[in-house]
């Protein structure tokens, strides 16, 4: 009898810790992608442990994908299925309504992705006071709102690509002409996901305090295990640089208490959440997006460094519709910051990152040396990351402000470049 078939789509970052667990659990892991693979893997990699992978030309076409799902897995027992990138998720949801799997279905997960439905659902519940302003209706912006600030957003989006602050109509122009030029996004997945969504619209913005709530809700039960301070361009509060866990927020509780009537407000049951918030100086607590999915980058090991777990295990008990144990979270060992690094405004080929550190928890450079780089001031475009730790907030934040001050690109100190300046609490 062959073992149980697990089923990982398109895998990335910390997707391969995923796999690594589904097979140390013996799994059959069977992945779906369409991103190229290594032509061989050591044995060390994360590829070695897969038992078989197929890849897709494209995620855009759900009922082609979900036949092929079917065709690769005929006559097996499908028990679990993982992925954490929006282009996916829709997919992902025909294979759990397919095999009975725990979760929710397509049609619940397409609502989940729509980012004008999930605001409209807040304010029918009276959990929102922000408004957003249709594709439709941008000409009367002309006229704008005196004192209003918006980010201008893909409807489907991801990763805050092609996310834009707005504060007056030229502003909302030039997020249009970035948005038809469609320049600053080069993930092949995420541009395609993009340009077939729903459009664009405005969504006003809450000024405050930006943090992330990481939690798993199950049976309709919300479990918060952590928040996440966030890092943010100086220059351009829409391009993230960072996050700190944990994050022990004075109105932590009630923050919790609030994303849990998110979560019950548009009806969601049984997955993994990263909610990201603001919460303003009169101590209001607005969503900014709500993500199903996990942390993105490398966030999974700088929480496993935080609290000394394996978040791949959490993740892969969620997979498999059960309740994972949560309790290391509530005493933290030490508090852990993942930060990442944009080339200066213009610089247009990689050559080197030097991290200055010896204190290095983990490092990693995004680039090759002589790769050429098409942009540099966007969200996707982050050169490379490291993680730091210490034993408190305060701690890790003055070492990684002094790192990214000392850190040097192509042999020049980053410093004050206006790439490198962040906001951060």
């Amino acid at each position: 009898m062959p073992p149980p078939v697990f089923i990982v789509l398109e895998p990335f970052n910390h997707i391969f810790f995923v796999i690594e667990e589904a097979d140390r659990r013996g799994f059959d892991v069977v992945v779906f992608h369409t991103l190229a693979r290594p032509d061989s893997a050591l044995p060390t990699d994360p590829w070695a442990k897969v038992t078989t992978s197929h890849q897709l030309t494209s995620w855009s076409d759900t009922d082609a994908n979900m036949k092929s799902v079917i065709d690769v897995c005929a006559g097996r027992d499908v028990v679990g299925v993982y992925a954490a990138a929006e282009p996916t998720l829709l997919l992902e949801a025909r294979i759990r309504e397919e095999y009975g799997l725990k979760g929710h279905t397509a049609a619940e997960v397409r609502n989940f992705l729509n980012k004008k439905w999930v605001r409209s659902r807040l304010r029918e519940n009276g959990l929102t006071g922000l408004s957003f302003v249709d594709e439709t209706d941008f000409d009367a912006m002309e006229n704008w709102p005196e004192g209003k600030s918006f980010f201008f957003k893909p409807v489907n989006g991801g990763g805050s690509a092609s996310v834009k602050r707005c504060t007056s109509y030229a502003d909302l122009q030039n997020a249009l002409s970035n948005w038809q030029a469609f320049e600053d996004v080069h993930f092949g997945p995420l541009r395609e996901y993009l340009k077939g969504g729903a459009g664009v619209f405005l969504e006003e913005a809450a000024e405050g305090e930006l943090l992330s709530v990481e939690g798993i809700t199950v049976d309709g039960d919300y479990h918060p295990f952590t928040l996440a301070s966030r890092a943010v361009l100086k220059r351009d509060i829409a391009v993230e640089m960072g996050l700190t866990v944990p994050y022990e927020h004075p109105l932590k509780e009630r923050i919790f208490e609030k994303v849990r009537q998110f979560h019950a407000a548009v009806g969601y049951r049984h997955g993994i959440s990263h909610v990201e918030i603001i919460v303003t100086d009169a101590g209001e607590i607005e969503l900014v997006e709500l993500n199903i999915r996990f942390m993105g980058w490398d966030s999974l090991r700088a929480v496993n460094i935080a609290f000394d777990v394996r978040m791949e295990e959490i993740l892969v008990d969620m997979a498999l519709g059960r309740m994972p144990e949560i309790a290391a979270f509530r005493k933290p060992r030490q508090v852990s910051a993942l930060h990442y690094f944009l080339a200066p405004s213009g610089a247009e080929v990689f050559h080197e990152l030097s991290i200055a550190s010896s204190e290095l928890a983990f490092e990693k450079s995004l680039k090759s040396p002589g790769e050429a780089l098409k942009t540099t001031d966007n969200q996707m475009d982050h050169i490379g990351y490291f993680i730091v730790t210490a034993p408190t907030h305060d701690d890790v934040m003055k070492k990684v402000l002094q790192i990214r001050r000392d850190t040097t690109f192509n042999g020049a100190p980053l410093g004050e470049d206006n790439n490198n300046v962040i906001i951060c609490r």
